[in-house]
């Protein structure tokens, strides 16, 4: 729609920039309207330009976003056989970029992405909601330590980061943070319950 009022707009100028030259050639009209002729339509022109570019860049950050960051994450995990007592927790951590502009983290630029796990509590009463924000961390850490120059991810492209952990059975929550240049912020929660042997 908006594209269709911009070149509705700059059609009319075009026309009017051709059509009244003619005009004015038939009447044999003085120099000095000609001069204010070309002033008159270089001065609407410009107006035209300034408006409809800042209409533009106005439409693309405020409608459509185009220049905002956006990613999906999601987490899978897997439980395996590790030793007698442990079982080995496996996090797929996928970020997708959803967005239109390439999302570039780590380096010398700012931006972390991390995944932490925490032990729930195991003798909550029934009803009771788990305050899983006070519960103790059990362990957190720096997916782009196997990024040391950086981490880019295209508009459309994504990524699958795996981390592995040995644990006892219980119940976890795992969290995965990933966190912009412009401080934008994306995070998604996944519970997993650990028991017995695993499962391959």
């Amino acid at each position: 729609m908006f594209e269709t009022i911009v070149l509705v707009v700059v059609a009319v100028v075009l026309a009017a920039v051709v059509v009244t030259p003619r005009y004015l050639r038939k009447r044999n009209l003085h120099i000095a309207i000609w001069t204010e002729y070309a002033d008159f339509w270089a001065k609407v022109l410009t107006s035209v330009a300034i408006i409809a570019g800042g209409s533009w860049t106005l439409y693309l950050t405020g409608i459509t976003s185009v220049f905002e960051s956006n990613i999906e994450l999601s987490i899978t995990t897997e439980v395996l056989p590790y030793t007698d007592s442990l079982r080995l927790l496996v996090v797929h951590v996928r970020p997708k970029n959803v967005g239109k502009v390439t999302v570039e983290i780590g380096g010398r630029r700012a931006g972390k992405f991390r995944v932490s796990v925490k032990s729930l509590p195991e003798n909550t009463v029934a009803g009771q909601w788990i305050a899983a924000e006070s519960t103790p961390m059990l362990t957190e850490v720096d997916i782009l330590r196997h990024h040391p120059d950086g981490y880019a991810i295209e508009p459309a492209g994504g990524y699958d980061e795996v981390e592995a952990l040995p644990v006892r059975d219980g119940t976890y929550l795992v969290e995965a943070r990933f966190e912009t240049v412009s401080a934008d912020y994306f995070n998604v929660y996944h519970v997993v319950r650990v028991t017995g042997p695993g499962a391959r």
